[in-house]
């Protein structure tokens, strides 16, 4: 798989070499958002993600209504990360795909909470959904020496072989969200294939019975392979025929990208395209289950551009989403809520036995989670 310049990453590099360049000092200004914007061409959401990146390394810091001010030169920032492993004397990393309200923003909250219980430092990286910057990120953890990974993997065609190799050695690691068959590697998520199952039971109760889905294509590290499982093992419990063409899997996973989908880039352009055609290939599905939020936004735009009403002419649900205000009427999309909390909570329980070298009595741990009903779904 080919490395993905995120652009606001960019960004952030070219921010630092301007403080290189022009040897800013602590209290210099670096300049506000609008002259960004200006300066670089681009977008306030891009701008405001290179920021961020920075603040969060210790490099600039913002005053309201006065701009973005240098907090430490980088000689002294450089000279932190070094002093790093003594600092940490008990930590950890985190690695996940990305942060949203869907999920993420909950669990990372919870799971600095319950680390700092357990008197754990943690390092965060971010993958933004990038096997090579997952790649990337656990060799840095393991540079700075911490005692064990907990990690959202990214969805690709094969396990990252630095997971594997870690996996070998029998280095903690704990997956959250995903578990990788073959491997022996403590994972903490719902039961997909059973949460999958109760949005198809739930729709089969409203009297669908023509129910499609809206995926991009299962890979050997994702959970989508067990959600397509239950929908095919709920529609035979209730004698309903199943229909592979109802199984839309051919959205490029980089379609879904928050990147992409932010910056209505020509992938995301052509996965509502693809969606429109299967819709029109199957006009007689009542009812779509989308695999995940940002599938479930392409979505939305495909029906909008198709001119068709959510749950008048078509009905949805969703895993991890609730409130869409881009949609007309603010739709409560009926979903499975993922219990962040506990995931977080178990997540650290796990690493910290690990890291401790005591056995995981349980090594696949499921956690809770509940159908939220909304105004998505028409009975027939």
């Amino acid at each position: 798989m080919q490395s993905i310049t995120i652009k606001y990453i960019d960004i952030y590099n070219k921010l630092i070499a301007i403080i290189e360049q022009n040897n800013l000092k602590t209290g210099d200004k670096l300049g506000t958002e609008e002259e960004l914007c200006k300066l670089f061409g681009t977008s306030k959401i891009t701008i405001k993600k290179a920021l961020e990146l920075l603040e969060k390394d210790g490099i600039v810091y913002k005053i309201r209504g006065k701009g973005i001010f240098i907090k430490n030169q980088l000689i002294n920032v450089q000279e932190n990360k070094a002093e790093s492993t003594e600092k940490y004397k008990k930590c950890i990393g985190l690695i996940l795909e990305d942060i949203d309200q869907s999920f993420g923003k909950n669990f990372t909250k919870y799971f600095l909470k319950y680390s700092s219980e357990y008197g754990y430092d943690v390092i965060t990286k971010i993958s933004i959904n990038s096997y090579e910057n997952e790649k990337i990120a656990i060799n840095q953890l393991m540079e700075s020496e911490v005692k064990g990974i907990v990690m959202n993997p990214v969805h690709n065609e094969s396990y990252n072989p630095e997971i594997v190799q870690l996996s070998i050695k029998n280095f903690p690691i704990v997956l959250i969200d995903k578990k990788f068959a073959g491997l022996n590697i403590a994972s903490v998520s719902i039961n997909h294939k059973e949460a999958m199952q109760n949005l198809t039971r739930y729709l089969i109760k409203m009297n669908h019975k023509n129910i499609g889905i809206i995926s991009f294509a299962p890979t050997a590290a994702s959970s989508i392979e067990e959600r397509i499982n239950g929908y095919i093992e709920e529609l035979a419990i209730n004698n309903i025929k199943y229909k592979k063409r109802y199984v839309f899997t051919e959205i490029p996973f980089e379609a879904c990208w928050n990147y992409n989908i932010e910056n209505d880039s020509h992938l995301t352009r052509e996965a509502i395209n693809s969606i429109c055609k299967y819709l029109n290939n199957n006009k007689e599905i009542t009812s779509l289950i989308c695999i995940n939020t940002n599938t479930l936004y392409l979505t939305l735009k495909a029906l909008m551009k198709m001119n068709l009403k959510v749950p008048d002419d078509i009905s949805l649900v969703c895993f991890d989403t609730s409130y869409f205000a881009m949609y007309p009427n603010n739709i409560l999309i009926t979903h499975i809520k993922q219990d962040e909390e506990r995931i977080a909570q178990l997540a650290i329980e796990c690493i910290d036995k690990l890291v401790n070298n005591q056995t995981l009595e349980i090594k696949t741990n499921y956690v809770s989670y509940r159908l939220v009903e909304g105004n998505s779904v028409r009975k027939l």
